[in-house]
């Protein structure tokens, strides 16, 4: 079953149960999204094949029994997302055959505790990602082939519905993002999130809003990074990529790294599930998974002050007319 917890930014660390709240077998992969006493999460159920979402108008202490949103055919669906649009909710997973998804798929219910309308591929990838050495998404290290993982995210800004994603290139795989003014119908042009980093593999991409822009979080490992070395970086965007940064960094040994390897071999790994969220006045949370000792442990970083894009211009701006003052001075 699927457990809800409650963490205040105040009292970082301490986890109030809310108790089983989906009870059930082979649940998995599961997201959320809050909006008031408004609560949905989306999960995989009979691992993955189904995708789920219950909801909840109690601020999350009682939920429906779930409802299934994709067709029954089957396929392998996981890394869903989903968001609150006005009255409406929209969710998003990765679907595909065996262990490779190359199609993200939009479902939405124009009353979010209604009926679901049909679902419908948002994005076909060119070319699916393949896990990196070391594992970052979601692979067995030993293996010759990732496990079927390439997380989705939702926002909503300015009245947008936009969509992150994470596909394969020649040198691994980049992080994009698409926009819809019309619910999902349509998507424009995708813009690269993670453009201003070196070559490599970029994963478990999440996003948040970030004043009237966005905020998205994901893995990086540079294509010539020794043993798998991580970065967590968060990067701002409007129109494009306009800053990063590394809010956390792991330059860790994977060949020395043992885990869990019975019961869970993923659990080798730094860094499987991903995600960001806003506190409402524009402070970041940031959270990832860690589990190099053996066990899956959950870090999160509170992040106060991240530039946004219009305040990385303004800086700029303001350096530029500083400059050309002192131009004209000399």
């Amino acid at each position: 079953g699927i457990h809800l917890y409650e963490m205040s930014g105040k009292q970082m660390g301490t986890l109030k149960d809310m108790g089983l709240v989906l009870p059930g077998a082979k649940l998995d992969k599961p997201a959320i999204t809050v909006e008031g006493n408004r609560v949905a999460i989306g999960y995989t159920k009979n691992a993955p094949r189904d995708i789920w979402v219950a909801r909840s108008a109690d601020g999350g202490r009682t939920f429906d029994h779930g409802t299934l949103i994709s067709e029954t055919s089957k396929k392998n669906r996981s890394s869903v997302s989903l968001v609150f649009d006005g009255p409406s909710l929209h969710v998003a997973w990765m679907e595909g055959a065996g262990y490779v998804a190359t199609d993200a798929y939009l479902a939405s219910a124009p009353k979010w505790n209604g009926s679901f309308e049909p679902a419908h591929v948002a994005y076909h990838l060119p070319t699916a990602p393949v896990a990196p050495q070391g594992q970052v998404m979601a692979g067995y290290r030993d293996s010759g082939y990732g496990l079927f993982c390439y997380d989705t995210g939702l926002n909503i800004s300015k009245g947008e519905v936009q969509l992150c994603l994470v596909e394969g290139t020649e040198q691994g795989s980049r992080v994009i993002i698409l926009h819809s003014k019309n619910g999902g119908k349509a998507w424009a042009n995708p813009i690269e999130v993670s453009a201003l980093f070196p070559a490599g593999s970029n994963s478990y991409a999440a996003v948040c809003p970030l004043k009237d822009e966005i905020a998205a979080l994901y893995y990086h490992q540079e294509a010539k990074a020794p043993d798998g070395a991580t970065d967590v970086i968060m990067t701002s965007l409007s129109h494009d990529a306009s800053y990063s940064a590394t809010v956390s960094s792991q330059p860790t040994s994977w060949k020395t790294v043992v885990g869990d390897a019975k019961r869970a071999p993923i659990q080798r790994v730094f860094g499987d599930y991903i995600s960001v969220a806003n506190n409402g006045r524009d402070e970041l949370y940031a959270a990832w998974t860690d589990g190099r000792a053996g066990h899956s442990t959950i870090m999160v970083r509170h992040i106060s002050s991240f530039p946004t894009v219009s305040r990385y211009r303004r800086a700029l701006n303001l350096q530029l007319s500083q400059a050309r003052r002192l131009l004209i001075e000399n």
